[in-house]
Formats: structure tokens, C-alpha cells, sequence
């Protein structure tokens, strides 16, 4: 949820970008929002259709935004979060190896019956 007009105006910017970037490599309005939108922007389909009616390069134009000003916001597609990404790689590692390793002697098991 943006906190101003003009935050609502820089996400609904970023989101019609995802979505022209995608829509013209020949991708459904649905599988973009399903995809690209909701797992970076937490929004619903029907704030998605919103933001894409919305003129946002001309209202941020209005209300004096550069876009300079735009990009320098904080951009959740941009992030480089490589560690987080490792760690949690390493806990699902962990967690299937357990699970692999409590397969096998259940396995083990069943022939010894």
C-alpha cells in the first residue's frame, strides 16, 4: 500500500513497466501479474488493473517527480539480497537431506520386514 500520492504513483510506474516489458514478449496479462507483479508488490489483481489505468508518468509529471526522483527509490525488482537468497538455500538444503535421509530408513526398514 503506498503511503502518498506520490509513492502510489512511482509503484503504479514500476508495475506498467514489468508489465510492458513482459506483454510484449507475448505473455498473458494474468501469468505477468501471477509471475512478476504479486511476488515483488504484494497487490491484488485488482489494484494491478488499477495501477495499469492509471497515466502515472503523466500525474508524477504534474506533481513535479523526475525521474531521477523515481529511480532513486528503493526498487524490490533491483534488490541484491544474494546472502539471504544463500542462507535460505542452505536451510532448504539442510531441511531435504533430512528428509531424504529419514526416506531411506523408512525404506531400509520396510525391506528388513
Amino acid at each position: 500500500m503506498a503511503y502518498n500520492k506520490k509513492n502510489q504513483l512511482i509503484i503504479a510506474k514500476k508495475v506498467q513497466d514489468i508489465y510492458l516489458k513482459h506483454s510484449k514478449e507475448g505473455v498473458t496479462t494474468r501469468s505477468i501479474y501471477n509471475e512478476h507483479i504479486y511476488p515483488v508488490f504484494f497487490i491484488s489483481i485488482a489494484t494491478f488493473y488499477k495501477y495499469l489505468a492509471i497515466n502515472a508518468r503523466k500525474e508524477l509529471k504534474e506533481i513535479g517527480v523526475s525521474e531521477e526522483d523515481i529511480n532513486s527509490c528503493n526498487d524490490p525488482v533491483e534488490r541484491n539480497d544474494n546472502a539471504l537468497v544463500e542462507q535460505i538455500s542452505a536451510i532448504v538444503k539442510e531441511q531435504l537431506d533430512a528428509s531424504n535421509k529419514h526416506l531411506l530408513r523408512m525404506f531400509a526398514q520396510m525391506q528388513g520386514l
